[in-house]
């Protein structure tokens, strides 16, 4: 059926404001494709600085749990006087590997879920107050549990994770979701489904590569054989032309090999050619 949605634009002041009305557009029938989007321009205005102000409205098919692709992310926090808890559930539609960032983060397999028919593992992050200007960072991943003392205040970074924290993310394998913010760096988390095309597409560009490589390798050798055999020919050459110069010249009547100085080498040649 149709449904009605009703978007609304801030804009720097008024006057703009009344040129979006005014320049707004119909956008018209946009289709819905498999792996496509469809962007329609709503309006368009500009300031007299140059700077521009531009509202789209993009279409695509929905993206789910049925897709090969799929990854999402979801959590929520928890917040007292002398901790923060924030806690992730990573979903998949398929089996695959979870690789978090911070050192001694491990890798981990996804876990299927019976109910939901998907996989999944579960982050959590416990800050906690360790002492004046010190805190304790707990992460729990999966079933491990990793532990570090951080200088700082509880307060400041307390605050940090929970104005970063990120609880609701949806993409394709292989991409990097930024959780939160641990003293400025990023703590992130990245799924690579196994059933998932972008991962077939790796591992067959990976092979690819090795065969170009094989190849590359094979060509290689038989180049060196080439030259090899050439070099050889053209000293066999050398020397029947020596041997022949020499006998033309006893027939003349000339000095024989190794007196003319044209010849010096002729010896040594008749010796490496051999009979």
């Amino acid at each position: 059926g149709h449904q009605t949605w009703r978007l609304g634009f801030v804009l720097p002041n008024a006057a703009l404001a009344k040129d979006a009305i005014e320049t707004l557009r119909p956008v018209g029938p946009l289709p819905a494709k498999s792996d496509r989007t469809f962007a329609g321009t709503l309006f368009e205005v500009r300031q007299a600085n140059g700077q521009a102000f531009r509202a789209s409205l993009q279409v695509a098919l929905p993206f789910t749990s049925a897709d090969q692709d799929w990854v999402s992310v979801f959590g929520h926090s928890q917040l007292n006087d002398s901790a923060v808890t924030l806690t992730w559930d990573v979903l998949a539609s398929g089996s695959g590997l979870a690789q978090f960032s911070r050192a001694g983060s491990p890798i981990l397999v996804v876990q299927p879920n019976p109910q939901t028919k998907l996989y999944g593992v579960t982050a959590r992050l416990e800050l906690t107050q360790a002492g004046t200007n010190r805190v304790q960072l707990v992460r729990h991943i999966g079933g491990d549990a990793i532990r570090e003392e951080l200088p700082g205040d509880f307060r400041e970074l307390a605050d940090e994770l929970l104005r970063t924290a990120n609880f609701s993310a949806k993409a394709t394998s292989g991409t990097l979701f930024e959780l939160c913010r641990i003293q400025g760096k990023p703590f992130t988390v990245q799924v690579h489904v196994t059933d998932s095309p972008r991962t077939h597409r790796l591992k067959v560009g990976a092979a690819v590569g090795l065969g170009v490589l094989v190849l590359v390798t094979l060509a290689g050798g038989i180049f060196f054989l080439a030259r090899r055999k050439q070099r050889g020919a053209s000293s066999v050459g050398q020397s029947r032309l020596h041997r022949q110069s020499g006998a033309a010249a006893r027939q003349r009547g000339g000095p024989g090999p190794g007196r003319w100085p044209g010849f010096v080498y002729d010896r040594a040649s008749t010796a490496s050619g051999g009979r």
